[in-house]
């Protein structure tokens, strides 16, 4: 069976869903000039489609945390500070 999927393009990991769906194009190697960014882009697309999502959704909560943003302008960081 993932012999016929292969030869029809087909993605495997579609079959629990019951919904076929057309395999992603391989994805070109990221280049990026930024290496932390390129590994980040090659793990998104060793990930399935619940994956895929679920880093974004950590990457988003990341973005919550002053600890972890960039400071936008002088007053934030004072106010991280204070």
């Amino acid at each position: 069976m993932i012999k016929i999927f292969e030869s029809l393009n087909l993605d495997v990991e579609s079959i629990p869903t019951g919904i076929l769906k057309e395999k992603s194009p391989a994805p070109a190697e990221a280049d990026t000039g930024d290496k932390r960014l390129d590994d980040i882009i090659e793990n998104y697309h060793q990930l399935n489609e619940a994956g895929q999502q679920q880093l974004a959704d950590q990457a988003e909560g990341l973005t919550y945390i002053p600890k972890y943003k960039k400071c936008d302008s002088v007053s934030e960081e004072e106010t991280e500070v204070g």
